[in-house]
């Protein structure tokens, strides 16, 4: 039975009663049958075993999988015809919305939810498009294609196989919408797909060679963003790629980062520049 957005497991038979099931936890009568909750069209699960670009199998933590799920072979978020043969790569919260990046056969997507419904990609309300509605475009990459978000302040950071872009409202003195949002290059820099790092205010991030730690800050005095390569003359320091790192909180707020050579590298910045290095040189065993 689903009611609303819920769907129940009848725990008896019979006829059912007056009063319909609204509960989400537990089992609860409406009079004449005892219906069981089972989800609210969405569910939990953990990805066990990877099949091929479009399956995987899935183990279910929230009790049972949405009707809609198993009849359509997959969900409503992608029925509007973005993403049908392909998934994301990157996802980001980003002004209410949530942010998909999708490499699609056709070019690089970028689609955002409705504003606070994450679940609703749909871009028309009741046939009508409104400054909340869901909304979706192309960058004009090329070849590119899409590596990762990441939200700063006002600012969404699009890393790319060629440039970072940054989006944002057209207006921002409005709200982000169908018809408010813009997004240019800040950095003509290819980026690795290791997830960037946000430094007080700048956005640290990794180049495609995975050897070199770029910065971008927006300048006041420049009226623009500004790309500057943190580890130039550290050469020596980075010689091994860059395949995971962190940013280290406490006790100082230092980067950490793991080379495929099995080196650790500790990296303390002031403002854009590198104040101290140590490299840990291991056999490739650590935790």
């Amino acid at each position: 039975c689903t009611y609303g957005n819920n769907e129940y497991l009848a725990q008896t038979g019979g006829t059912a009663g007056l009063i319909p099931p609204v509960h989400t936890e537990g089992s609860r009568s409406d009079g004449q049958i005892v219906w069981k909750y089972l989800n609210s069209s969405s569910g939990w699960g953990q990805i066990i075993e990877y099949i091929d670009p479009t399956h995987v199998k899935l183990k279910v933590w929230s009790g049972s999988l949405p009707v809609g799920l198993k009849e359509t072979n997959g969900t409503y978020l992608f029925q509007w015809d973005i993403g049908k043969e392909t998934h994301p790569v990157c996802v980001e919260f980003y002004k209410d919305r949530l942010f998909l990046g999708i490499n699609d056969a056709s070019g690089p997507i970028i689609a955002a939810s409705n504003t606070g419904d994450y679940e609703n990609f749909d871009d028309l309300e009741y046939g009508e498009q409104l400054s909340t509605s869901a909304l979706s475009f192309t960058p004009q990459l090329g070849l590119n294609k899409l590596l990762w978000f990441k939200a700063v302040n006002d600012i969404l950071f699009v890393g790319t196989s060629g440039a970072v872009l940054a989006v944002q409202p057209l207006n921002p003195s409005d709200v982000l919408g169908p018809n408010n949002v813009t997004y240019k290059p800040v950095a003509f820099i290819p980026c690795a797909p290791l997830p960037p790092i946000v430094f007080e205010t700048l956005l640290l991030f990794i180049e495609a060679s995975q050897a070199k730690i770029f910065s971008v800050q927006y300048s006041y005095d420049l009226q623009a963003f500004t790309p500057a390569e943190v580890s130039a003359n550290n050469d020596w320091f980075l010689q091994g790629k860059i395949i995971s790192w962190a940013l280290l909180y406490t006790p100082d707020k230092n980067i950490l980062a793991v080379t495929g050579a099995g080196e650790v590298l500790d990296l303390r910045l002031l403002s854009a520049d590198i104040i101290s290095l140590v490299k840990h040189k291991t056999d490739k065993r650590f935790k």
